[in-house]
């Protein structure tokens, strides 16, 4: 909630419908939302065990097949498939599978029985400040996104705008989810 509550935030979009998924960044706030029907995304690593996901409409980042094997051990424990969005570093260096190195990573995962690939995903690191590396990462992530669809894997959820982002104008066709931290707020571009 940036300062402004994670409870308070959750609840208004929870009744937004509008809004049709929260973002958080770590698994201990998802767990504390639970009043919250909407799915919810961590977009960090699990900072208390994953298990405590189980039954929960929570999923997780993934850039890592160790943490995707961890999550799919507990998976197996419990007979239940984890969702999880797989975060492609297009540039912002944070997190993430390199672009190049996404179709093998996702091949792998989909050898892990107790894992679903829900989403593919990136972060813009520039989008209000470098109109031109904002394209070269767009073009990357397309890139990617192509590469998995001449592979025949398609998965449902593709998103990489954010706030500040010009792409959520310039290129809306390329993504069905946007991620709108400060713009709920009012606060975006000057």
């Amino acid at each position: 909630g940036y300062g402004h509550g994670l409870h308070q935030i959750a609840l208004l979009c929870e009744q937004n419908k509008n809004i049709d998924w929260l973002c958080v960044a770590q698994l201990s706030e998802a767990l504390s939302l639970e009043n919250i029907t909407k799915p919810i995304l961590v977009l960090g690593y699990s900072d208390v065990s994953p298990e405590s996901a189980v039954g929960k409409n929570i999923h997780f980042m993934v850039d890592h097949l160790e943490y995707a094997r961890t999550l799919n051990t507990f998976g197996k424990k419990h007979s239940y498939q984890f969702n999880v969005h797989i975060k492609i570093d297009t540039g912002l260096s944070r997190m993430g599978v390199l672009a190049g190195e996404a179709l093998d990573f996702v091949k792998q995962l989909q050898h892990l029985e107790y894992i679903t690939i829900t989403g593919i995903y990136s972060h813009f690191a520039a989008s209000d400040s470098n109109p031109t590396f904002t394209k070269k990462q767009f073009e990357l992530y397309d890139q990617t996104i192509a590469q998995l669809h001449e592979n025949n894997i398609f998965p449902p959820h593709l998103h990489m705008s954010n706030t500040a982002s010009v792409a959520t104008i310039a290129y809306p066709q390329q993504f069905n989810y946007f991620r709108v931290g400060l713009g709920i707020y009012g606060l975006g571009q000057d």
